[in-house]
């Protein structure tokens, strides 16, 4: 009897690990400073480097390791990534290997009793880690987006902007993910305060949950300035633009429509509340590409 956990920490692990020190050197990293973002001795990373373990074809060639590798290598490098977050990324791919995957059939070739049986054993459909990873990733692809559109800070608006991603089927705060501290506005350019989690912006995570009550295929919102531009630009694009009353800000859980929910709702503002525009869809990385396709258009 052997378990899939052993494929993982026999063959996943030290390519992971390999691969990792490797796209970390490669960004001129010390060895000292993978040792410290990997949590693994010095010495463990210069056996990595030297080609002393070599990892399965397999495990490597998946353009999914390929990809995650790359994203993760440079979360860490520019330290947009925490080394929590790029645990939680590993863990994601591990889970997406096992699924039918190269971790599956090195399985197999552990135990041979399972070969051909297309066992889901190793793959929890129910587990909420995948959703959260899918939301988690979401809102850091579109601050990827965002951060290299340039001249956005006209549609920024001076309380802050951030992006809000809910689970599926959402009703509490914590279920809503978001950029601890928003999106700030640093050398010309937008910039994460910090990695997104859970449960971080109580104000979005509410507007966000009364869209997806209303609506349950609009799992993402971000706040900008209700720019003559961005309104413009967002009606050029046939979507549908609705104003609203300033009163959502102070009670965004009463947030309702006359008909659909719109693609952007917007207010100008009342004594002591800041002008804001609000988009929806289906997903944050798809809001942050119509943001940077009306900004360089």
């Amino acid at each position: 009897m052997h378990f899939a956990e052993e494929v993982v920490a026999q063959s996943f692990v030290p390519a992971w690990r390999g691969a990792l020190a490797a796209a970390l050197s490669e960004q001129g990293l010390a060895q000292a400073d993978i040792a410290r973002l990997l949590g693994i001795t010095q010495s463990a990373v210069s056996k990595h480097l030297a080609g002393r373990f070599v990892p399965d074809a397999r495990l490597v060639g998946d353009p999914r390791f390929v990809a995650a590798v790359a994203r993760v290598a440079a979360g860490l490098a520019s330290e947009s990534l925490t080394p929590l977050t790029a645990l939680a990324e590993a863990r994601a791919l591990v889970r997406a290997m096992s699924d039918r995957g190269p971790i599956c059939h090195l399985h197999e070739e552990l135990m041979p009793a399972l070969a051909g049986l297309g066992c889901d054993l190793c793959v929890a459909p129910d587990s909420t880690l995948v959703a959260e990873q899918a939301a988690l990733a979401d809102v850091r692809a579109a601050v990827r987006i965002l951060e290299n559109t340039p001249a956005l800070g006209a549609w920024l608006p001076h309380v802050g902007t951030n992006l809000a991603r809910c689970l599926p089927g959402a009703q509490r705060e914590e279920e809503v993910a978001a950029i601890p501290g928003g999106l700030i506005w640093m050398h010309e350019r937008v910039r994460a305060a910090a990695p997104p989690e859970f449960g971080v912006s109580r104000h979005m995570a509410r507007v966000a949950l009364a869209v997806l009550r209303a609506d349950a295929a609009r799992a993402a919102v971000i706040d900008l300035a209700p720019h003559p531009d961005l309104l413009a630009a967002a009606r050029a694009q046939g979507l549908r633009v609705v104003e609203v009353d300033a009163a959502l800000e102070a009670a965004p859980d009463d947030l309702a429509f006359d008909g659909p929910v719109p693609d952007v709702f917007y207010h100008q503002g009342a004594f002591g509340i800041e002008p804001v525009a609000y988009l929806v869809g289906a997903d944050a990385a798809t809001l942050a590409r119509h943001i940077q396709a009306w900004r360089t258009q």
